[in-house]
């Protein structure tokens, strides 16, 4: 459980039908690496299966936001923010992708001359940080203030593992020394979010730039009419940035690292962006022609979900195919196990994007990088967009390759990451 807890539930829910209850000292868990359990406990039968306690434990750095909320008041929360990633706000997105890209690869390019291999986690986690400052607050973030936010967040990250597998966890206004660096990162990641929300405050709704907060800012709730308070809207906005250049940034990486080590899909996926594109960018009249740097994104998130699992506590005793649930259980719903069933996934542990092209023949309740029910992840589609066009600017100009041999290993933290860094050897295209 301790090196790869990822592996170890997927693993033991797999060999034991899909479910197995096990206790750790004196907590019961039920590991689940079932799709069809799965829609049960998040879809038909959610209101007995609130998220357990790993979420009052993220409370203490993102607030209670999106990602930790229940009832009513998530409800109308999310209502108010949805908006903000449907609308205006995000059809900027191709082209503050493309931008945000170009200069990360301009960096690429000096590299590849100098024959050195670029960093390939910290470049891509710089290149969905600044994707997700400009569409969430125009003006977007600085370099050293960017990756002074990453690594608070990879910092929070740690810290809650460790909270998470801790046997006793005294309460966060207890000053040891764990909840002080807690404490410490969170009043960094507020005080970021803070400046930009002052900085736009001083403005006239009227000049508000037509990015995401100011949607949030004109968002009102849909019974009282009023706006979000000033202390949930830092939480809210929090949530965004971290959830959305930290999930995607994982993401990016594995499929780069795949295509690195696979040369025949990286050979199709470069026809693809040459025959699509013809040498210009990707648009929003374009992408959704580049078929199989989709199908390589998916297959990827379903190798790498960068969620790896979800924590549910039974409120009421229940019966899941033929399994007894009883009321206090802390149910492990393994992502990563459901994308390796073989019943529902030929050779699952082969990189193969064709499964997911037109016409495909794959289980779509078996594929749950999002979650679904109704705490599916709301910036999806931002995350896919965003991919598509890294990737496409990224198979134009380079040719991908690894050290001979070379291997990475899963982090599974809150997201799932390389355990190591990647160097990425990019060639430019002749």
């Amino acid at each position: 459980m301790g090196p790869a807890p990822h592996r170890f539930v997927g693993r033991v829910a797999q060999e034991n039908g899909g479910f197995v209850r096990f206790r750790i000292v004196h907590r019961s868990f039920v590991a689940c690496a079932s799709a069809q359990a799965v829609r049960h406990i998040l879809v038909s039968n959610h209101e007995n299966y609130p998220r357990a306690f790993h979420s009052v434990n993220g409370v203490v750095v993102l607030g209670n936001g999106l990602i930790f909320n229940e009832g009513e008041e998530w409800l109308a929360r999310r209502r108010m923010i949805l908006p903000s990633l449907r609308t205006e706000s995000v059809q900027g997105l191709c082209a503050i992708s493309n931008e945000e890209t170009r200069k990360i690869l301009d960096e690429w390019e000096l590299a590849s001359r100098k024959g050195e291999p670029v960093d390939l986690l910290v470049q891509i986690y710089r290149l969905t940080i600044s994707v997700m400052g400009r569409a969430l607050l125009t003006s977007g973030v600085g370099r050293e203030e960017s990756d002074a936010f990453a690594d608070n967040i990879r910092e929070s990250i740690v810290l809650l593992r460790q909270r998470n597998r801790s046997l006793y966890n005294p309460p966060a206004w207890v000053p040891t020394p764990h909840n002080l660096r807690l404490r410490k990162v969170q009043r960094a990641l507020d005080g970021f979010i803070e400046r930009h929300i002052q900085e736009r405050e001083q403005l006239h709704e009227a000049s508000f730039p037509d990015d995401i907060l100011s949607h949030m800012l004109r968002a009102r709730h849909p019974d009282t009419g009023k706006a979000i308070p000033r202390g949930d809207l830092i939480v809210e906005t929090k949530t965004l940035f971290a959830a959305g250049f930290e999930t995607t940034g994982a993401s990016l990486t594995w499929c780069l690292y795949l295509l690195a080590k696979h040369k025949e899909v990286a050979s199709k996926w470069r026809e693809e962006i040459d025959s699509v594109l013809a040498g210009g960018e990707p648009t929003t009249e374009n992408i959704d022609q580049l078929e199989y740097t989709a199908g390589i994104i998916h297959e990827a998130l379903r190798m790498y979900p960068p969620v790896h699992g979800l924590s549910r506590d039974a409120l009421a005793d229940d019966e899941i195919c033929g399994m007894q649930i009883c009321k206090g259980d802390t149910i492990l719903l393994s992502i990563f196990g459901v994308h390796y069933d073989p019943q529902d996934w030929e050779s699952p542990n082969e990189f193969r994007p064709e499964r997911f092209l037109p016409g495909g023949e794959w289980k779509r309740e078996a594929f749950l990088p999002f979650s679904v029910g109704k705490h599916r992840c709301i910036g999806n589609a931002f995350a896919q967009i965003e991919m598509l066009v890294a990737l496409s600017l990224i198979g134009q100009r380079f040719e991908l390759s690894l050290p001979d041999g070379f291997e990475v290993g899963e982090n599974a933290f809150i997201t799932l990451t390389p355990d190591r860094a990647i160097p990425l050897s990019v060639r430019l295209r002749s």
